[in-house]
């Protein structure tokens, strides 16, 4: 089976496990594959919109091997059948769109009142997401850098950051990054 995630680094010392995506997790893969399951494999490579909508029949055909096959390729893969791994695939893709071709549609969906509220809770659920993939400290780090590329060494928001006690009151404090 396939290993479904990714540790990354940085040259400061932190890290975080983020999950391969399914091409990522595929191309990883091929060298695990058997000859039948390469031809499915390098179909799905080479035209995965195209494969990210065809059912285990078609593939098969397609690639003219055995509907078993196909569901073992996404077994070492690491998915539970081959519709996990194609609605993976599907979400990758529609995840590729041009955002503006996004962003039009979901405007289009969505009345006046309603663009505002939920542009506000995909931030909200953003924003949890971010902080589910990493820990507080590199959150913390991330906080520290871009408040010092942002103020610089001297600046009055510098000063106040590093010396919050000096010409702030109690309630700026308290909103003030650590």
């Amino acid at each position: 089976m396939i290993d479904r995630q990714v540790l990354l680094g940085g040259a400061d010392g932190w890290e975080c496990v983020m999950d391969k995506n399914v091409l990522q997790i595929l191309d990883a893969g091929v060298g695990d594959l058997t000859k039948s399951q390469k031809k499915v494999a390098d179909y799905i490579l080479k035209y995965p919109t195209e494969a990210a909508f065809l059912t285990i029949d078609q593939m098969a055909g397609i690639v003219q091997t055995s509907t078993t096959t196909v569901m073992r390729f996404a077994f070492q893969l690491g998915y539970s059948g081959y519709s996990v791994f194609q609605k993976d695939l599907q979400e990758l893709l529609k995840n590729r769109v041009a955002p503006s071709t996004r962003l039009e549609a979901n405007v289009k969906s969505l009345g006046s009142n309603s663009l505002f509220i939920n542009c506000a809770e995909m931030q909200m659920n953003n924003i949890k997401k971010t902080a589910e993939y990493f820990s507080e400290d590199l959150l913390n780090q991330v906080a520290d850098l871009l408040f010092a590329a942002c103020f610089p060494i001297g600046s009055p928001a510098h000063s106040l950051r590093y010396a919050p006690n000096k010409g702030t009151s109690k309630k700026q404090r308290q909103i003030m990054p650590r």
